[in-house]
């Protein structure tokens, strides 16, 4: 189906300059927590997918940041863990 309401955020740990035209870029490096600080809206649902240090270090800045774990929802790139 098609999403209506969402924000889609690029952070890219090299970007070239075509990225950093992109519309949604927001940042070079990496996400951290003062980057989700700025756009996490605690009532909205969340995706995660990647490796698992780095879910685990997501997941963790957004309970922090106050997202109930019912709105994070996440997918692995391999075996299924609990995080």
């Amino acid at each position: 189906h098609k999403l209506t309401n969402y924000q889609l955020s690029f952070v890219f740990k090299n970007p070239s300059e075509d990225d950093k035209n992109l519309p949604n870029f927001e940042k070079e490096g990496y996400i951290d927590k003062e980057l989700l600080s700025s756009i996490v809206k605690p009532e909205a649902d969340y995706y995660v997918c990647g490796p698992v240090p780095f879910m685990k270090a997501i997941i963790t800045y957004l309970k922090e940041l106050g997202v109930d774990t019912d709105k994070i929802h996440y997918e692995f790139f391999g075996p299924a863990i609990a995080l």
